[in-house]
């Protein structure tokens, strides 16, 4: 039931929802609370992460899921947990942590207009994207930064913002697959913008 209505936030009332999001925030932070992906991952929790920390415990499962030995349900969880620390800082604690002086630095008009308990779509991440391509964010920061980014270069889902600005040309190439929709997606963006958008 908890995750029909994770999968389902956006239909959900305002109210349910932010409950939702506070459920997710501490479950990202304690993931031991995470009943599926404790019982969906147990065996590859055994396999990979038995020296791990609980609260680590995605973020082992993260470093390990793209390896051959990796169960694809356990992966496809993994994924969806990703997709969801991905629409806001606050449900990445590790990015959080990292980018703890570099987010008020840098992104503090994104956090002015936030509310405390919806997501921001991605937003805050995408403010320390343009900042590493600066590339003045602290070390840390930097490289919890370019692990989202080699990841979301592999699964445009892992972006919210490609999501949101490019849902058109997603829809419409999605029949061709992920990886042509990536293709698309880069050669658009080669070409300066998407939907009016710059990356």
């Amino acid at each position: 039931m908890i995750e029909c209505l994770k999968e389902s936030k956006k239909q959900l009332s305002q109210r349910c929802h932010q409950r939702v999001f506070k459920l997710q925030e501490v479950e990202m932070l304690d993931p031991e609370l995470d009943y599926q992906l404790m019982r969906v991952c147990k065996q590859m929790i055994k396999r990979f992460c038995t020296d791990a920390d609980a609260k680590n415990m995605l973020q082992c499962l993260k470093q390990n899921k793209n390896s051959e030995l990796m169960d694809p349900k356990c992966k496809q969880m993994i994924t969806k947990r990703q997709i969801t620390q991905n629409t806001d800082y606050r449900l990445n604690p590790v990015l959080r942590k990292a980018c703890k002086a570099d987010i008020p630095k840098f992104c503090q008009p994104i956090l002015n207009k936030a509310s405390d308990d919806s997501e921001l779509e991605g937003q805050v991440i995408g403010c320390l994207k343009l900042k590493y391509a600066d590339q003045r964010l602290s070390p840390d920061c930097e490289d919890q930064i370019r692990v989202i980014l080699q990841e979301s270069a592999l699964d445009y889902r892992l972006d919210p913002q490609l999501q949101i600005h490019c849902a058109e040309e997603v829809s419409s190439h999605l029949s061709q697959g992920q990886f042509h929709i990536k293709l698309v997606l880069w050669d658009r963006s080669l070409q300066g913008s998407v939907n009016g958008v710059i990356y």
